[in-house]
């Protein structure tokens, strides 16, 4: 399920609550275009909330401790490159390696929702994969939240997922340095021309607010750096891709591909969110040398940025779930084993002594 949200479904430890409604979260690309498959495309390490209506919130949970177990494994192999190659680098290991060992949720059955109460966060989410979920989904929330503000003011403003590249290089600070700069003089143009009559205006003025991510990968065959950003505009206008193209070519001298897509479902835009937040996510894509260098290079900088109406979202601290106050719940111990999974340690009723754990279904 998308983390922090409901994991909705099925039976937890009551009926659900019939004609329940459930937010599906797809693919981004799926999303802005359309998808009229009956299978969601996989991502192992995303959050999703199921569409199914058989699926349970134990079913769920059990997914979700999947992904889970599958990102601590990656930081902890990360954990164990570190400590063959950088041998003065101690504290970031005992951080990787503890980081998710041990999980506690809390289980309200009487609303089937599942949160994540307790964990030990390194909140290296370049490194850690499970840091990057987590954060990836807080801010994502954070950001739907404010989304659903601006639409009350704005109910005819309209999404688009802009995505800006800059050329290929061989050195990730240089290529870096590269985007972000340009992206800082395209925000300058806009700027400008919205507090000064001297300045023509860029397409970015038809964004009444955006917020983007820095994204880098190794491309393809070629061994080098491909840097990029993703965006979510909100406009009453669409932008002109080719005008675009233009600016952004004026700005970087060597690059100009561009692209600008609506999304197909303007009600649910939740997949462009994710497509911006997940850019930590794609580290541990790399080998783990190259994921290594990442953090060297981008550990620090700032990969989120944003204006106009998306200005001053601030994202929590915390990686855990917001508690759901003055509800009897369930609390459940996890341990994460050497078999690559995690496995239930203890489980508690709290608040309602009339509900047995032996009963529960996780």
């Amino acid at each position: 399920c998308l983390d922090g949200g409901p994991c909705l479904g099925g039976k937890l430890l009551v009926p659900l609550v019939k004609n329940v409604s459930l937010k599906v979260e797809f693919d981004p690309y799926s999303l802005i275009h359309g998808n009229n498959s009956s299978t969601p495309p996989v991502e192992p390490l995303s959050e999703r909330v199921s569409e199914s209506p058989d699926n349970s919130a134990a079913k769920d949970h059990k997914a979700r401790l999947e992904r889970y177990a599958l990102a601590h494994k990656r930081a902890v192999l990360m954990s164990e490159w570190i400590h063959q190659n950088k041998k003065k680098q101690k504290p970031l290991i005992a951080n990787l390696t503890e980081c998710g060992d041990r999980l506690t949720f809390r289980a309200y059955y009487t609303v089937q929702q599942i949160k994540l109460h307790a964990m030990h966060s390194c909140k290296k989410h370049i490194l850690c994969p499970l840091c990057a979920i987590r954060r990836g989904a807080k801010s994502t929330s954070a950001y739907l939240d404010r989304l659903e503000v601006i639409k009350q003011a704005h109910p005819n403003i309209k999404a688009f997922l802009v995505t800006f590249t800059v050329k290929n290089g061989p050195k990730l600070k240089e290529r870096y340095e590269h985007l972000q700069t340009s992206m800082k003089k395209y925000n300058l143009k806009r700027s400008r021309a919205n507090t000064s009559g001297k300045h023509l205006p860029v397409e970015a003025n038809k964004a009444l607010g955006a917020v983007w991510s820095y994204e880098f990968k190794i491309g393809e065959g070629s061994g080098l750096w491909h840097p990029h950003a993703h965006a979510v505009w909100l406009c009453y206008d669409t932008p002109d891709q080719e005008q675009l193209r233009k600016e952004w070519q004026a700005i970087t001298g060597d690059s100009y591909i561009v692209d600008v897509t609506e999304f197909h479902n303007q009600a649910d835009i939740v997949g462009g969110f994710l497509e911006v937040f997940k850019y930590a996510l794609k580290f541990s894509d790399m080998p783990l040398d190259q994921n290594w260098h990442g953090y060297e290079v981008l550990h620090g900088r700032r990969l989120v940025s944003s204006f106009g109406l998306f200005r001053g979202v601030e994202i929590p601290e915390s990686l855990t779930d917001e508690p759901l106050e003055n509800l009897p719940y369930v609390e459940l111990f996890y341990r994460y084993m050497t078999g690559g999974k995690y496995v239930i340690e203890n489980k508690q009723v709290v608040k309602n002594p009339s509900v047995s754990s032996e009963n529960l279904p996780f």
